[in-house]
């Protein structure tokens, strides 16, 4: 599967095999700026300028997605796992949810300039800011820390 999405705030799946679109889905009321799929490609989340992010269950289909947060600013980049998402706005502040435990959320972090890119692994995880830092952050006690 090919997953697509643009300005007009949809997310289109492509069987590539077959040449055609499979799913097509209004997805936020603003651009979508990241997203992520699982290696099966049976979930997948997205964020955007509309201040949500929302994860979707493709199995399902249907288009409504199966859990939703709201945020205080436009998201800028995120990713998950099998046990976090992480998810970094606008304004510098990134949020780490465990999906554990309903998805709640477990900490915050106020950078100082929003954060272009980021990965991360169960105990740690590497920033790229607008101010052209680089940080690595401690989050194996589910809390960060430089």
């Amino acid at each position: 599967a090919y997953i697509n999405v643009g300005t007009d705030n949809n997310i289109v799946i492509f069987d590539v095999e077959a040449n055609k679109e499979t799913q097509s889905y209004i997805a936020h009321g603003g651009w979508i700026k990241s997203l992520q799929s699982n290696e099966e490609n049976n979930i997948l989340v997205t964020g955007s300028t509309d201040k949500s992010v929302k994860i979707w269950d493709l199995r399902i289909g249907g288009g409504t997605a199966i859990k939703e947060f709201v945020l205080t600013d436009s998201i800028r980049s995120l990713q998950f796992d099998d046990h976090k998402l992480v998810v970094s706005q606008l304004t510098g502040s990134i949020s780490l949810f465990d999906m554990r435990y309903d998805w709640q959320r477990e900490s915050d972090l106020v950078y100082r300039n929003f954060v272009y890119c980021m990965r991360f692994n169960q105990s740690c995880m590497i920033t790229g800011s607008l101010d052209t830092t680089v940080q690595i952050w401690d989050f194996s006690n589910n809390n960060f820390t430089k």
